[in-house]
């Protein structure tokens, strides 16, 4: 599988100034220059990302999808998945969706790199963050791009 990184749109429903919004400015991204997408919505229910989901593999085309969290929601409609630290244990999360999608990680610190089991490694890995943000709650302060190289 033969996946563009250059450009990767983590959505949020808050900035993008609603839920109904999402897909619109996805598409928009994509024709700006996304080459991949992680629907990332931590207050809708299973059918509400089910729902975004549907609608995002209508206009993304040949741009791959990850789902954040929602193994269940991944797993049925083939999509890929992307979870963090807390979320759930990578072997649970790759005994639900199966061999034939990607795993992406959240590592915020060589304790978390290193704590990955040579049996248990996911597909991708997500540094950061590198800056501090706003927009995710709890978030811990930005490692600065330094710390982020480091760790790559």
């Amino acid at each position: 599988m033969s996946i563009d990184w250059t450009l990767y749109l983590v959505t949020d429903p808050d900035l993008a100034g609603g839920r109904d919004n999402v897909v619109s400015i996805v598409q928009e991204a994509v024709r700006g220059g996304v080459t991949v997408v992680q629907l990332r919505d931590k207050e809708a229910s299973d059918e509400q990302i089910e729902r975004t989901a549907r609608e995002l593999l209508g206009v993304l085309g040949d741009v791959p999808l990850f789902i954040n969290d929602r193994v269940e929601v991944a797993a049925k409609l083939g999509c890929h998945l992307h979870i963090g630290q807390d979320d759930m244990a990578f072997r649970e999360a790759r005994e639900k969706l199966g061999e034939g999608q990607l795993i992406g990680l959240s590592i915020g610190s060589h304790e978390e790199l290193a704590a990955i089991a040579d049996d248990a490694r996911p597909d991708v890995i997500g540094i950061g963050p590198v800056h501090s943000t706003a927009t995710k709650k709890n978030a811990p302060a930005g490692m600065g791009t330094v710390a982020a190289a480091a760790l790559a």
